[in-house]
């Protein structure tokens, strides 16, 4: 959010862990994001169940990929949100 926020919202994608440190939640900082600055989320993963699908879908994001990734992977959702 502090990063966002120091942008001015002039953001085109954040990567969101669903599980953040210090206890945070990342579908609820997507949320956050979303609703200031219109900033989708990409949700990376080792725990991407129905229920955290389910309950991200409303934010709309850019996709899910779980862990471990590939470079490859976060670039093609990437360039398929600038399509």
């Amino acid at each position: 959010m502090a990063l966002a926020d120091a942008a001015g919202g002039a953001v085109d994608v954040a990567i969101m862990n669903v599980n953040l440190a210090r206890g945070s939640n990342g579908v609820e900082t997507a949320g956050l994001l979303r609703q200031r600055w219109d900033i989708p989320s990409l949700f990376v993963s080792g725990n991407l169940d129905e229920g955290i699908r389910s309950r991200a879908m409303q934010y709309r994001p850019v996709g899910f990929i779980g862990k471990p990734y590939s470079e490859r992977e976060i670039l093609m959702a990437i360039r398929a949100l600038a399509n």
